[in-house]
């Protein structure tokens, strides 16, 4: 996130904020991908916390692993009947 909080502005610093330091920190997915896949090295440079590419930017060249992190934490579990 580093590198997109010079550009960034309010948004950035609100993300980083609330999902680095604040409330939502059990929720940050990049720290879950790294936690995962085994270092902040596999954390792809424009992902935010919430898990969506940087504004201007895609998830096109993400691996599959991320990927797959990423839907599991943020599409709602389904229910098992």
């Amino acid at each position: 996130m580093g590198r997109y909080s010079a550009n960034g502005g309010a948004r950035v610093n609100h993300l980083i904020n609330n999902y680095c330091k604040g409330s939502y920190l059990r929720k940050c997915v990049r720290k879950k991908v790294a936690e995962k896949l085994g270092g902040r090295e596999f954390i792809p440079d424009n992902m935010q916390p919430d898990g969506k590419p940087a504004k201007g930017t895609s998830d096109s060249e993400w691996s599959d692993e991320v990927k797959e992190i990423v839907r599991q934490m943020v599409e709602p579990q389904s229910v098992k009947n």
